[in-house]
Order: C-alpha cells, then structure tokens, then sequence
C-alpha cells in the first residue's frame, strides 16, 4: 500500500523517513526540502495546501499539521480516501507522541525514529522496514554510535 513515509517540519526537516520497498536509501533531507518548497509554492501561489502530487506510477499524498508534514508515497491507483484516513490517524499519533520534542529549538532526527511501529500499524503493514531515517546518515558518516546534531549540520552549509 504505501512504498515511503516522510515527515518534515516547517522548516523542511527530515524528522522521520521510512522506506518499505527499495534496497537503497533515498536522501531523506533533500527530499525533505523538496517537499517543504513545493507545500509552500502550492501554499502561495494558489493559496490552498497540497493535496497530492501524481508522478509515473506513484502518487504523493500530503498531510499538513501545525508544526510538521507528513507526506505518503503510494501508488497512483491507491483510493485518496483510504490514504487520507490513515494520514490523519498518523498525524495524530505523531503529533501525540513527539510534542514535546516538536516544541524544542534543537531538533534531533534519532528522537523520532521509534514512530515506525506506529506506521507499521496503522497500515497494516506486514514486514518490518528495512531502514530508519537517522540510522542511515550515521552509517554513511561513520558515526554509528554517536549522537549528531542534523540542525547544526544543516545550517553549516
């Protein structure tokens, strides 16, 4: 049903990425700002928040909370209805969950890394995801067992 879920904050942060199909990672962050920039042309140039964006085979679906994002790649025949339901449930849960960290001026992408057992059950999903957001950029940077400060690191470029 869903292939990929990312969630960003209103800056256009990865705070939480999972994919449930592909063997290679995609780059979270980038991403990330990509949907950040086109939630915010859609929410200025037309003044309405984005709904779905349809691309080949796959389908990109939105959900906008106060302080975070989550967008759902499907695939396009996936029933907008279905979709949205969960989406909403997710942003609930997410919301529910990780306020208090939403609320900080540090964001640290690893405190949001235990929501995919959440994903994983609101769409009945039944592998486990083969990667977590965070652990990812760790691996590739070599820092497996430390903690990194993605914000800093971001602002830095």
């Amino acid at each position: 049903m869903i292939k990929e879920i990312f969630i960003l904050n209103e800056g256009g942060i990865g705070l939480f990425y999972q994919n449930f199909e592909k063997e290679v990672q995609d780059d979270c962050q980038m991403l990330a700002s990509f949907f950040s920039a086109i939630q915010s042309f859609a929410e200025k140039a037309m003044s309405e928040h984005l709904n779905a964006i349809i691309s080949g085979e796959n389908k990109y679906v939105f959900c906008t909370a106060e302080k975070f994002s989550i967008v759902i790649k499907t695939d396009k025949n996936t029933s907008d209805s279905k979709i949205k339901s969960k989406l909403e449930v997710l942003k609930d849960s997410f919301h529910k969950i990780f306020e208090d960290c939403l609320n900080q001026n540090e964001i640290r992408t690893e405190n949001f890394n235990g929501f995919e057992q959440v994903v994983i059950n609101v769409f009945n999903i039944k592998t486990k995801p083969k990667y977590k957001s965070s652990e990812i950029f760790k691996d590739l940077l070599g820092l497996s067992n430390k903690k990194i400060n993605f914000k800093k690191i971001l602002n830095s470029l």
